[in-house]
């Protein structure tokens, strides 16, 4: 490479913060980490300062940095073709399409769109539905998040929609099962469901249900607290949809491709959705891919009718050839297996420590994705912050952000690394009680 390249930690971040634009910060207080290298599940910054990464990067990063299998797929690839145009097809597209339909899709799904990430898969989902049913309105829940695009940003249930407001008309929030909002306890699982579901149908009627396309649910939410939903909510959630005849859409984002132990979170819950939506997980982030996968019969309405969507990198050979390589090391190497064992390590961990710190309000946790929230006094920024370092200084990068911490490693994680992230913990937590008696 002939361009200069900055070497150090202070010439990188320089240059980033004159020339970037960084995204979900404010510019002038934006703090990245400058990174060098990674491998497995740690990366290192140009001073050799080396961290293990708990939330695999933006819980993408299933199997680990520096995958050689992966990596070798890429090139080999860019050898042969390294981009052709999605109105043609190719071998690793086909391959690709047939693993994910009859190796890990459920029986009753027909085709797969490719695309490229999560926020257009979920835009994509959107169109499908209204196309396919006549329909204007879509549902989705409160305390969900399903991308950044404008569509998808729609759909979103955080309260901070910043640009996007006023929202585009037809979309509808309700409260599910995520989030803390309910004040009112329940005796049994089963009263809690029939209360949430009881409520969904009354606003879907409410809202003229044969006005409504679809229903969209991270399956188990991601970045908003790691929230799952009872037992039978799904299935409940399903009788709904095939009463007033409304498609089911299984956001599969960042649950999907092994991070829960199954291939699909919504897996643990016995349903059959009409659509899933993935991204993340199915390249590991070594290259950008996001799909739909839709049933059989929204597969053949499409048989004749032009669907109108599509973009200039979609269904790309790199990607499509590191997502063939991602999925044969899943398969070859048993991670979803080891992502449901190492799990119970991690969420048994949790609980323990819950029970010895009395700054730990709930622990969640399922698969690979385990989350934990603070007491109220550490929702500031400030106090977050504090933590975060603490974590850093200890060699662990984490995500944290409104007092939950959200703790999910690469699938390759061994025991001996939950301990030592679970030691970790211990200590910071140690310093979160001292920090919320002096509140």
């Amino acid at each position: 490479m002939h361009t200069e390249l900055p070497a150090s930690n202070q010439e990188v971040k320089s240059w980033c913060d004159r020339y970037n634009f960084y995204v979900w910060a404010i510019q002038k207080s934006a703090k990245p980490l400058a990174v060098a290298g990674a491998k497995g599940c740690y990366f290192w910054d140009f001073e050799g300062n080396k961290y293990f990464d708990s939330s695999s990067e933006l819980v993408n990063v299933n199997i680990g940095f520096g995958n050689e299998k992966v990596i070798s797929a890429i090139k080999e690839q860019a050898d042969r073709l390294c981009y052709i145009s999605p109105f043609r097809v190719t071998d690793v597209r086909a391959a690709l399409a047939k693993k994910i339909i009859e190796e890990i899709a459920p029986p009753h799904m027909g085709k797969v769109l490719f695309t490229l990430g999560g926020s257009d898969a979920n835009e994509n989902a959107i169109r499908i539905a209204k196309e396919y049913t006549g329909r204007t309105k879509v549902f989705s829940q409160y305390y969900s998040y399903h991308g950044a695009t404008y569509g998808a940003c729609n759909l979103n249930g955080e309260a901070a929609r910043g640009s996007v407001e006023p929202p585009i008309a037809g979309f509808v929030k309700f409260f599910g099962f995520a989030g803390d909002y309910l004040k009112q306890k329940f005796e049994t699982d089963k009263e809690y469901t029939e209360f949430l579901l009881n409520f969904l149908e009354k606003q879907i009627v409410q809202e003229g249900a044969e006005k409504v396309a679809a229903i969209f649910f991270e399956s188990i939410t991601g970045s908003n607290g790691g929230f799952i939903p009872p037992r039978d909510y799904y299935k409940g959630v399903r009788k709904i949809c095939d009463k007033y005849g409304i498609l089911m859409v299984c956001d599969e984002v960042m649950m999907g491709f092994g991070r829960t132990g199954k291939w699909f979170a919504f897996e643990h819950f016995d349903v059959k959705p009409d659509m899933i939506t993935f991204a993340k997980g199915i390249t590991s982030g070594y290259a950008p891919l996001g799909g739909v996968i839709v049933s059989k019969e929204i597969a053949a309405y499409f048989d004749e009718i032009t669907y109108q969507s599509g973009l200039t990198c979609t269904a790309h050979p790199l990607s499509c050839a590191a997502a063939l390589a991602c999925i044969e090391e899943y398969q070859d190497k048993k991670l979803l297996q080891n992502a449901a064992k190492m799990g119970d390590i991690l969420y048994a961990g949790l609980c323990a420590l819950k029970k010895k710190h009395p700054s730990v309000d709930q622990v969640r946790g399922i698969g690979l994705m385990c989350t934990f929230n603070l007491h109220p006094p550490f929702v500031d920024d400030e106090s977050l912050a504090v933590l975060f370092d603490e974590f850093l200084k200890r060699g662990f990068y984490v995500q944290a952000h409104d007092a939950i911490f959200q703790f999910a490693p690469p699938l390759i994680v061994t025991g001996e690394e939950i301990n030592k992230l679970l030691k970790a913990t211990d200590e910071v937590l140690s310093i979160a009680d001292t920090m919320l008696k002096q509140s």
